[in-house]
């Protein structure tokens, strides 16, 4: 019998006309069976999820004397006492997969972690640096996938980063983050060190749209200038911005690449239309930005209003004519740069946050 409190491999080796079935190594169930059963899984099920179920197997591998033969995945047995994270897959010295006391896969990290090590062995407690609990699977893999072949440093600082946006800053941010962060600070590092510098073309735009997430990549930079000894230029902290922006909006990168730009047309097509300048310091107009970044968030992710207040709409078409107009003329840039077409209801919110930016400059004047 197995004892409750360890953890258990189940290997299934086929030798003559006998399944023997061991833990670690040593044989705890044994029982006759046809080694000519071609449907493996039918077998496994037919055969060992009467145990699973009896001795409180979680997961099955089944594996040959010499290799895999299909390998569904290593688990663990129900534990009595304190839990522990059992490797399943090492991705490098310092980065393994494992499954936690909920069966649910985690990506750990920690120095020598993965080294001298085994699938199915638990994880000692003191060298766990960092759990990360990535929900997706597609995402979780190419985490994975990503973190195979870099610095234990780079995954460090990034997760530094991004712990700092969460707890300090407040930021609820898309899980993305850890795999598009980690990749491109690592590339930028690489970058540098081949002395290849790129312009951020949109630096000025992301500061003046973005300040909070811009601020954050200056301070990007200067941890990992602290932490690695690396100065990047501060185009990078412009680009380290747009990630963020990219995972509290839920967008891809090459869609938060596009924002600034579209932020600016659209203000030029306000101020060209009303005549007007921007107080860019007042309250209004950073409420007027605000608004079209969830409106180009809405765009993106294929979210925009539908037309349900057609009356109200209609009202402050008529009371706010200039501002509807205006309003209408940015629907038809967004539809042309996009390919969405904006709903008579955002044109309604979008023309009344401009009546109220459009207020506050001529109360200035």
């Amino acid at each position: 019998m197995t004892s409750s409190s360890e953890f258990v491999i189940v290997v299934i080796v086929i030798k003559e006309r006998w399944i023997v079935t061991a833990r670690q190594a040593k044989p705890v169930f044994i029982s006759r069976a046809y080694p000519a059963y071609e449907d493996w899984f039918s077998f496994l099920k037919r055969i060992f999820l009467p145990m699973e179920r009896k001795r409180g197997y979680k997961r099955i591998a089944l594996i040959s004397p010499y290799r895999v033969i299909s390998r569904i995945v290593v688990g663990q047995v129900k534990r009595e006492g304190r839990d522990r994270m059992i490797i399943d897959k090492i991705i490098n010295n310092n980065i393994v997969s494992a499954f936690d006391n909920t069966d649910t896969e985690v990506v750990v990290m920690g120095r020598g972690i993965g080294f001298g090590t085994k699938i199915g062995s638990p994880i000692r407690e003191e060298k766990i640096e960092k759990v990360f609990r990535i929900k997706s699977h597609t995402l979780a893999d190419q985490f994975k996938e990503l973190l195979a072949n870099m610095p234990l440093e780079h995954v460090r600082v990034s997760n530094d980063i991004i712990s700092y946006a969460e707890s300090e800053l407040k930021l609820r941010l898309n899980q993305s983050i850890y795999v598009t962060l980690t990749d491109h600070i690592n590339f930028a590092i690489e970058r540098l060190k081949m002395n290849i510098h790129l312009e951020n073309a949109l630096l000025w735009e992301i500061k003046r749209f973005y300040p909070q997430e811009y601020r954050l990549g200056q301070y990007s930079i200067r941890l990992i200038e602290k932490e690695l000894g690396v100065k990047l230029p501060q185009d990078e902290a412009g680009f380290i911005a747009l990630h963020f922006v990219n995972a509290e909006y839920g967008t891809d990168i090459k869609d938060a690449l596009n924002f600034p730009a579209l932020m600016q047309a659209i203000l030029e097509i306000v101020k060209k239309e009303l005549q007007i300048e921007f107080d860019e310091e007042s309250l209004h107009f950073e409420r007027f930005v605000t608004h079209v970044k969830f409106l180009l968030q809405r765009v993106y992710r294929k979210e925009l209003l539908s037309d349900e207040e057609e009356e109200l709409a209609l009202m402050v078409q008529r009371k706010y004519e200039r501002e509807y107009i205006c309003s209408k003329k940015i629907a038809e840039y967004i539809e042309q740069t996009t390919g969405s077409k904006i709903s008579g209801e955002e044109m309604m919110y979008l023309a009344i946050h401009i009546r109220r930016v459009t207020m506050a400059v001529d109360a200035e004047e």
